[in-house]
């Protein structure tokens, strides 16, 4: 009986050498494949939605690179069309006289013109000249506007209208401008 009491007891005890030797086995898996693999997949789903991000990013700049191209484009188109050829420094006394013929086309009374020094830049001078007279202000806001039209060259860099009561409404009219002129020894190159 002694055998047969031993038994059971035996089979048992295989059984439990059996499920550790199971619970280890599992535990080598999951160390050894499934952690690794899991680990694996989350990477995996980080570096898809790190490139989905840097995919739409990348969209996002193409397409402003796009729109960029396409602004350069017109701007070209625009320049192409209406090139400003600037005048030398040296022809200020013809540029003058254009001015006061405009202000008088005007019916602006021109006091006083005046250049100032040549301030030198790298792609361009600028030329001061102030210029001082009288007009109505409907004459001095038409002078302003053909200013503008007829010398794109020419920047209102201030401008100061004072009204005169009375029975003509006259304004005098002080003007700071600046004139972009070409640098001395030859032409500019169009870099744009």
């Amino acid at each position: 009986m002694n055998g047969d009491a031993q038994s059971p007891w035996r089979h048992w005890q295989i059984d439990v050498v059996g499920a550790a030797v199971c619970a280890a086995l599992g535990v080598v898996a999951w160390v050894g494949a499934v952690a690794p693999v899991r680990a694996y997949v989350g990477e995996v789903a980080a570096a898809r939605s790190a490139l989905a991000q840097r995919q739409e990013r990348a969209a996002t700049l193409t397409a402003g690179a796009r729109t960029l191209r396409d602004q350069v484009a017109v701007t070209r188109q625009a320049l192409a069309q209406r090139p400003l050829q600037l005048q030398p420094a040296e022809q200020v006394n013809r540029r003058l006289a254009e001015l006061s013929a405009l202000a008088a086309k005007n019916a602006i009374e021109i006091a006083d013109v005046r250049p100032g020094r040549v301030v030198p830049d790298t792609r361009y001078h600028i030329v001061p000249i102030e210029l001082s007279g009288a007009g109505g202000f409907r004459a001095c806001a038409l002078f302003l506007g053909e200013l503008r039209r007829t010398f794109p060259d020419v920047a209102v860099t201030s401008f100061d209208i004072i009204g005169t009561p009375g029975l003509r409404a006259t304004a005098s009219l002080r003007l700071r401008l600046s004139w972009f002129t070409r640098p001395t020894g030859g032409a500019i190159a169009n870099t744009f």
